[in-house]
């Protein structure tokens, strides 16, 4: 079964990112990983997951952070497409979402752009 809400989709579990195009995309990087509270830690999080799948005690360990800031900030990233999970049981491990994996380019580039990079 599909679900399609805003500019993801659901289908069977996995949520898929969809965008009219990507400056859509990328502008929505921006805001979600620059320019908002807690964008630089919700980057940490990509590229820790990007090195490897790791569950929320594992990221917290690795990043040095507390446990429920990372659920927090996975909670944001699986719910705008760029992590997933293959279910919701304790200790499963998140992973980069394929879309973002695939555009892992346009990822850079847009936390380039939120701080003045180029």
């Amino acid at each position: 079964m599909m679900v399609q809400v805003g500019v993801f989709k659901r289908e069977a579990g996995r949520v898929t990112a969809m965008f009219s195009d990507a400056k859509d995309w990328r502008r929505m990087l921006i805001w979600l990983l620059g320019g908002s509270r807690g964008g630089w830690m919700r980057f940490q999080i990509m590229l820790a997951l990007k090195e490897k799948p790791m569950n929320p005690n594992q990221l917290a360990k690795h990043l040095g952070v507390n446990y429920r800031t990372i659920i927090y900030h996975l909670e944001i990233l699986e719910k705008h497409g760029l992590v997933t999970r293959t279910n919701k049981a304790y200790g499963v491990p998140y992973f980069l979402s394929d879309y973002a994996e695939k555009n892992w380019e346009i990822v850079i580039n847009a936390v380039k752009a939120s701080r003045g990079e180029k």
